[in-house]
């Protein structure tokens, strides 16, 4: 628990970002579940992004930029 009431952040975008997906998906095994239990109770727009990977918005058009490993 760290307290936060508002998760509106500064209001920039419309959609969520779940930063460092891929490693959370391998250190929680019902990561998964919870990610598509909190989206479907909630309904926001959802991105996940690993390590290295940026989101991109551009005149409202959301492209996901991911590194080459």
């Amino acid at each position: 628990e760290i307290g936060l009431d508002d998760f509106n952040a500064l209001g920039l975008v419309d959609f969520e970002i779940c930063p460092h997906y891929e490693l959370f998906k391998k250190r929680f095994d019902s990561f998964d579940e919870t990610i598509e239990q909190y989206i479907n109770e909630v309904n926001p727009t959802f991105y996940g992004i690993n390590d290295g990977g940026a989101i991109f918005v551009n005149q409202g058009e959301v492209s996901i930029i991911e590194t080459i490993n």
